[in-house]
């Protein structure tokens, strides 16, 4: 089973765009019209679209029918491939401003961590005492966050600083750490739990932890920008469903969920302060949507889509992620505003 939501692998209208891509313009909920361009790596069976950088270029996973491989897809559309050498499979989960990308590859019996720069060179890594890592988020000195389960199935964060030193982490009194972005100045993000209490954290780079909690419930965090600004999902004791926060640096908070959801996830957060996640609602879904600085939400879906996840968004706004079509396969997609 691959480690992002959504797929399992043993995980058109339209005009010609972008290297021979299928686009489709479709009227977003606001009135606002944008482009979705569909991104099928040749022999892809199923893909999904994790991460863009400000120049346009995407990374991802995709699944040939045999194998899962890494990819990048430049802007013009030209599509590359990858695989750290003896990887059974790869994916692709972050990509910096330098064209460098962080992930996961298989070896036959655990997950590493990798990144490959821009020209194709690879260092692997684990921290000690890892059997699974997962190099979730890069920035753009080569500053890693991530995650490893030690041997007793725990779950610990890990900062990794472009020297390769590796840092090994959780916020007192925690366990079941996960980190899932990091920001320019090495600011880290994610969740941890102690006993049946769920909270997200900040982690500076000179290691000062930040916990925080969404109104005293279950919170969990998932992008940060490079203003310290963080985003993510809460649940709410008192309906039980899953609602999208903003929370500035200074710690205040603002509760948000697209009309009609019954549960937001809001899963990544640009210069600007614009967010990107997905959320369910009485039609099904998930769909997905972009959240303005001043609030204002858009949701869309992909072309045919039965369920539209987003996993992230660049600084001009432009989002990824992945959707299912009636057949249950599932495509990644760049979504263009």
């Amino acid at each position: 089973m691959l480690h992002h939501t959504g797929i399992l692998v043993g995980r058109r209208l339209g005009l010609a765009l972008l290297g021979g891509a299928a686009a489709l313009c479709i009227l977003a909920s606001g009135g606002l019209a944008a482009t979705i361009i569909t991104v099928d790596p040749p022999g892809s069976s199923a893909t999904q679209v994790l991460a863009i950088d400000d120049a346009g270029t995407v990374t991802g996973w995709y699944f040939d029918g045999q194998v899962v491989h890494g990819f990048v897809r430049t802007r013009d559309g030209t599509i590359t491939a990858f695989d750290p050498p003896g990887s059974g499979y790869t994916t692709g989960d972050d990509i910096n401003q330098k064209g460098a990308v962080s992930g996961m590859w298989y070896d036959g019996s655990m997950n590493h961590g990798f990144l490959r720069t821009r020209r194709g060179k690879y260092q692997t890594f684990d921290p000690a005492g890892s059997m699974q890592t997962d190099a979730r988020s890069v920035n753009g000195e080569g500053m890693i966050g991530g995650f490893y389960y030690d041997h007793n199935s725990i779950l610990h964060g890990f900062v990794r600083a472009p020297d390769g030193t590796l840092t090994a982490f959780d916020p007192d009194g925690g366990t079941g750490t996960s980190v899932e972005s990091i920001n320019a100045a090495g600011t880290v993000v994610g969740s941890y739990h102690i006993g049946g209490a769920y909270y997200g954290f900040t982690r500076s780079a000179d290691g000062t932890i930040t916990s925080f909690q969404m109104a005293g419930e279950a919170t969990f965090a998932y992008g940060i920008n490079d203003s310290g600004t963080a985003t993510g999902s809460y649940i709410d004791s008192s309906d039980g469903h899953p609602h999208g926060y903003v929370r500035a640096k200074d710690g205040s908070f603002v509760s948000f969920d697209p009309a009609s959801s019954s549960s937001t996830r809001a899963q990544a957060i640009n210069a600007r302060g614009t967010i990107a996640g997905y959320y369910g609602d009485d039609r099904g879904g998930p769909h997905g949507f972009v959240r303005a600085a001043n609030g204002k939400i858009t949701s869309f879906d992909g072309p045919g889509a039965v369920n539209t996840f987003v996993n992230g968004i660049n600084k001009h706004g432009a989002v990824v992620g992945w959707y299912v079509d009636s057949n249950n396969v599932s495509h990644g997609y760049l979504r263009m505003p």
